[in-house]
């Protein structure tokens, strides 16, 4: 089974591409389905590319309803659960270098061909 990009995912779970309009603030958002739609998808079968934006978007709008105030239990706990889902998938995939790591990887190839 091959992965998948978030549009490709989309199109199958759902029929469509979900799409929602930004309000002026992200409690708006999370009152409405369509926000979930686009963090709440088969983790498994997505790219690590795409896990990681879901991953990204949902720390950061967790952090600015809590910023905000208390955040409802209700969001907490799906927050958390995507969270933790993403993460323990992320788990599983082989590690991405980072920029740092690549140069450090392509710097040492160039050293042991001059070798």
């Amino acid at each position: 089974m091959s992965k998948k990009t978030l549009i490709q995912l989309y199109k199958q779970q759902y029929g469509y591409i979900p799409m929602l309009i930004k309000y002026d603030s992200i409690d708006q958002d999370i009152n409405r389905e369509e926000y979930w739609q686009l963090l709440e998808v088969s983790y498994k079968d997505l790219i690590t590319r795409d896990l990681l934006k879901i991953l990204h978007v949902a720390r950061k709008d967790k952090s600015q309803i809590s910023d905000m105030g208390d955040l409802p239990e209700q969001y907490n706990e799906r927050f958390e659960k995507i969270i933790n889902a993403v993460k323990n998938e992320l788990a599983t995939r082989e590690h991405i270098p980072n920029k740092k790591e690549r140069d450090a990887i392509r710097i040492q190839k160039i050293i042991d061909k001059k070798k």
